[in-house]
């Protein structure tokens, strides 16, 4: 599942489509919850059917196994045909808990998975690195710290939706609001909660020079974006954040 989610950047939000999966009641969930959930496909099995698919580094399907790239353990069938798969980096670590895909989607697609339910995403070392309740592939992610806690927050409904960036206590460092398309507000927070600034992805940003909270905020983006970097396997980010 290399091509996981949608990461957004801080120039404009990236489009998304399909029909959207209601989030639960609870906008945020830690890490521990999610692992928590992680194996509630696997009830769900009402016929075992099991497959592997290999893929390489870049995700396209290969006969043998690639130690630096990814393979598909298809689990089982649960009601409604719906399968359910397992993703796997090359070495055997796992890059997502058990999750269900629709009948009608293919099973062998890695790159573009079209999830139901709860999908959570690993690094290569194990770590929780996001998680998401997704319909069709599509619908809201948290991406986490190390510790556990959120420090990314993604709610996309077709071409709206928001991303926001947190500090490390839990306040929002950064909104982005693509209340209309093509045009973002995005708005900016210190550490307390207290709103520094906003402005429009078509405008400059605001001189901030010598604040010191807009210090923390620029600080906490460059460090999600170096998280971002290290990850890019697995959220998808665009290229732009990157550089």
């Amino acid at each position: 599942m290399k091509k996981a989610l949608t990461v957004l950047t801080c120039t404009a939000l990236l489009a998304a489509c399909g029909t959207i999966m209601p989030v639960p009641a609870k906008r945020q969930y830690s890490g521990q919850e999610a692992e928590a959930a992680a194996n509630g496909a696997l009830e769900q099995i009402t016929r075992k059917k099991e497959e592997t698919y290999h893929y390489d580094k870049n995700g396209k399907p290969v006969e043998q196994p690639a130690a630096d790239g990814y393979y598909r353990k298809v689990l089982g069938r649960a009601a409604g045909g719906k399968w359910v798969v397992q993703d796997f980096y090359g070495s055997g670590q796992k890059q997502t808990n058990p999750v269900l895909i629709p009948r009608s989607a293919d099973v062998k697609d890695f790159a573009n998975p079209k999830i139901d339910g709860l999908a959570n995403w690993y690094g290569k070392d194990g770590a929780l690195l996001q998680s998401g309740y997704l319909h069709q592939g599509q619908g809201a992610v948290n991406i986490y710290r190390p510790d556990g806690s959120v420090w990314a927050f993604s709610d996309i409904t077709k071409m709206l939706g928001s991303f926001v960036i947190y500090h490390e206590n839990g306040q929002k460092a950064i909104e982005y609001d693509n209340h209309q398309p093509g045009q973002t507000l995005i708005r900016y927070y210190d550490k307390t909660g207290k709103p520094l600034a906003q402005t429009d992805s078509r405008n400059p940003v605001p001189a901030t020079r010598g604040n010191d909270g807009f210090s923390d905020v620029q600080n906490e983006y460059y460090r999600f974006k170096q998280f971002a970097r290290q990850h890019a396997g697995v959220l998808i980010v665009d290229p732009a954040m990157l550089k």
